[in-house]
């Protein structure tokens, strides 16, 4: 059976918003909203993503749309933004700030994914991702766990800790290349050895996948332990 239908011992509560989004419920706490594209995923959730998690002068903050082109394209205008995330994972925390900020300046996409969330507790998560893929909603069911079980985050930390410093560095190069926020690097290494293999480790990582094999089997058996949705 599915993970997503073991929580709380109960089947998720399916809910069309619209055309292009698809609700799971797992709990008052989590919600998966799944999308028929990267292309509408990004584009829905791009700024709420950016505001919960980006770069400097854009993390927290309001920006336009002239801004954030700036922050992420290269000298020959190229951004590669929208076709390199498959995924995200943001606090309704952070979201409810990103509304009282942005209320007059919502898209229509944008508008859609937060009435999707109705009912969803006010310091819930919500996990954005193309239907069907399944690696990706790993990937952020792993952020989605390190950031509700603190439990499970310790011993998250412990592991990551015990990585070899030269090995770990250049895990956190390809992080911050990839502009990654430093305070977001242990868990997205944990997300990353969890959920992908070999060509999603060569996108981001001068990292062989079999130099953290024993890891990536302690980070795996204590995901499986704690991951009892």
């Amino acid at each position: 059976m599915n993970k997503l239908h073991r929580q709380n011992n109960h089947v998720p509560y399916r809910k069309q918003v619209n055309a292009s989004i698809n609700v799971i419920k797992i709990s008052h706490r989590t919600y998966v909203l799944e999308f028929p594209s990267q292309k509408e995923l990004c584009l829905s959730m791009f700024r709420l993503s950016e505001f919960s998690e980006g770069v400097e002068g854009i993390r927290g903050q309001k920006f336009t749309a002239d801004e954030f082109i700036d922050k992420y394209s290269n000298e020959k205008g190229v951004i590669n933004y929208f076709n390199y995330f498959d995924g995200f994972n943001i606090p309704m925390l952070d979201i409810t700030r990103f509304v009282n900020i942005f209320k007059k300046e919502l898209s229509n996409r944008e508008i859609e994914v937060i009435q999707s969330l109705k009912g969803i507790y006010e310091d819930g998560y919500v996990i954005g991702i193309i239907k069907g893929d399944d690696r990706a909603l790993k990937h952020e069911i792993a952020h989605n766990m390190y950031y509700e079980n603190a439990e499970y985050k310790y011993k998250v930390l412990k592991i990551i800790n015990s990585i070899p410093k030269e090995l770990y560095n250049r895990l956190e190069e390809g992080l911050i290349k990839s502009e990654y926020a430093q305070d977001r690097v242990k868990d997205e290494i944990n997300a990353y050895i969890i959920a992908y293999e070999r060509k999603e480790f060569n996108e981001i990582f001068d990292v062989r996948i079999n130099e953290l094999t024993y890891y990536k089997r302690l980070l795996t058996l204590l995901f499986k332990e704690y991951d009892k949705v």
